[in-house]
């Protein structure tokens, strides 16, 4: 202590205006400068100096290269809701390409950020994001099912309409009055046509009428007009969340 004893002065701290970092600045209001003593039982007593610098983010680079492409992405994710409930491969390859290219982009952006022990705000800010990815990407194949569910019930009922028409059709040629003339000219003396003939050639057959395909056509409908509702109401309830969640994020992490 007697040696040497260490002290500020009045400016502390000198700054190079020359030297810029391109993705921080350094608040020169808010630097701290301090001396301490410290004391050993072995060595004595030693006096020091130290200075707190705090380094601040560059809005407007991690605008540019975090929060715009990411913006961008969620964005285009909802170009699906626009698509037809039908176009599987457009659908799909929309979302699975969105939700890949922001998995990949918030992995190099965390990459390059200082590794910390605590969620920092970038980090809310990229899963929420990668979170309204993936519902967008779920929508798709929740009102595709919802539209299918109907066309599958349209076309069985279509089918088993064909089945009876053609069930009638064969009704119809056991009716012709020229094949019960054959049958019974050709075997009037047999103890069959004897015994039965007044019942197979004068009992009606009645005809199968195939139900009304109204009630299957509604239900298509109904079932398609659903999922076009879906997707008209994700139109608005996806721009509307993420919004919201820009305006609490920035109200709440803002510099």
């Amino acid at each position: 202590m007697n040696a040497l004893i260490l002290r500020w002065h009045d400016e502390c701290v000198t700054f190079l205006e020359s030297v810029e970092l391109p993705e921080h600045f350094l608040d020169k209001d808010d630097v701290i400068c301090k001396a301490f003593n410290l004391t050993y039982e072995t060595s004595g007593h030693f006096s020091g100096l130290v200075a707190h610098l705090r380094f601040r983010r560059e809005i407007p680079y991690y605008l540019m290269e975090v929060y715009l492409p990411i913006s961008l992405l969620v964005i285009g994710s909802w170009l699906s809701f626009w698509l037809d409930v039908y176009a599987v491969p457009a659908r799909t390859a929309l979302g699975i390409t969105t939700i890949l290219t922001i998995i990949t982009s918030s992995r190099g952006i965390k990459e390059s950020i200082p590794r910390v022990s605590y969620v920092k705000a970038v980090d809310v800010w990229i899963e929420t994001c990668t979170w309204l990815v993936f519902c967008a990407l779920l929508e798709f194949p929740f009102v595709n099912f919802i539209a299918r569910k109907g066309k599958e019930n349209d076309a069985l009922a279509a089918q088993n309409n064909q089945r009876i028409v053609a069930s009638n059709k064969l009704f119809q040629v056991v009716r012709q009055p020229s094949a019960t003339h054959k049958v019974s000219a050709s075997y009037t003396n047999g103890p069959l046509i004897r015994q039965f003939g007044d019942r197979v050639t004068d009992r009606p057959i009645e005809e199968l009428t195939p139900p009304p395909d109204d009630c299957c056509h509604l239900y298509s409908k109904l079932t398609e007009q659903t999922a076009k509702s879906i997707d008209r109401v994700c139109r608005i309830l996806f721009p509307c969340a993420f919004v919201v969640f820009n305006l609490i994020y920035w109200f709440s992490w803002a510099p």
